[in-house]
């Protein structure tokens, strides 16, 4: 049932990936065999229920349809889906400090509902899978495609990722302020960004857009807590005239642009903020109305108190 290249992965994950426990729509839950593809488990649940620390699941094609619970404190295992979809969510008990893992998707993979993991924890990666929701948390995500409908919280780093979103926003992170990292995404949003940076006036987090094309209705608004925005060899073009960057409140808001292209509807950049040219000044080449190319010896920042 997997091809050789696949055996490869497993071996290649940390150089060990303890035992393999193989999920397939015609296993049985009953007589599955801890290692065996010939006895495989009928439900992921009961093949997660069985296993241990380190240990890796091969799920292969077909539409899974439960709720995974990944149990109190079971840390480094590995999920591969092979074209297979799990219909339902993935969530842990409340425990602070776990690294549980990794999710790598094979072929056309895919995971409909949340990954929810509470407390400090985490999984270490998520790779190559469609997620239909932006709640999934991880450090690292790589080559995944988000087709999500409603808005989600990010945080971690992004790397060769792809956001198509149909909801009014992509991404907030009201309450919270955790900021993250984007590396060679594309995104095609309505609205990229509302309340980020949470509700206080704390540390609102660092965001990087490196590499990356945003095509989008307005572009970044940001609440109460100081933030800094990195936008780096990236094209934004946003439609909206509600705002480009946005600031409330008493929000510090640090912008440092270098080697992009930032289209805009509004007036300036800046619309709509308390210092509305400050950031027009520091930007040189500015091309036709609404169009700014910044060149790389060029860091404008915007700073609103």
């Amino acid at each position: 049932r997997i091809a050789n290249t696949n055996y490869s992965l497993l071996t290649s994950l940390n150089g060990k990936v303890g035992r393999v426990l193989f999920v397939s729509k015609d296993g049985n839950d009953s007589t599955a065999i801890v290692g065996s593809q010939s006895f495989s488990f009928l439900t992921i649940q009961a093949a997660v229920t069985a296993s241990s620390s380190g240990d890796t699941f091969v799920i292969y094609a077909g539409t899974y349809t439960e709720n995974i619970a990944l149990g109190f404190n079971i840390p480094n295992r590995t999920f591969i889906f092979i074209n297979a979809t799990l219909n339902g969510t993935i969530s842990n008990s409340i425990f602070n400090g776990c690294n549980y893992g990794r999710i790598i998707g094979i072929g056309n993979s895919v995971i409909t509902g949340a990954i929810i993991i509470s407390g400090s924890s985490t999984f270490e990666s998520i790779e190559n899978i469609t997620l239909n929701t932006l709640y999934a948390f991880s450090n690292f995500y790589k080559n995944c495609l988000f087709t999500v409908s409603a808005e989600g919280f990010m945080s971690g780093t992004y790397e060769n990722c792809t956001f198509t979103s149909t909801g009014a926003n992509l991404i907030t992170q009201y309450g919270a302020s955790r900021g993250f990292k984007l590396y060679n995404c594309r995104v095609k949003c309505n609205n990229f960004t509302t309340a980020v940076g949470g509700i206080d006036g704390g540390a609102g987090g660092q965001y990087v857009i490196q590499g990356c094309a945003i095509t989008c209705i307005n572009f970044f608004s940001t609440r109460i807590a100081s933030v800094v925005l990195q936008i780096t060899d990236s094209t934004i073009k946003a439609s909206g005239t509600s705002y480009f960057l946005s600031g409330e409140g008493s929000v510090q808001f640090k912008v440092q642009v270098v080697n992009s292209v930032l289209q805009t509807a509004c007036t300036n950049l800046d619309q709509n903020n308390l210092n509305p040219n400050s950031i027009i000044s520091a930007v040189s080449n500015k091309a036709v109305s609404g169009t700014y190319l910044v060149s790389p010896s060029v860091i404008s920042s915007l700073n609103l108190i």
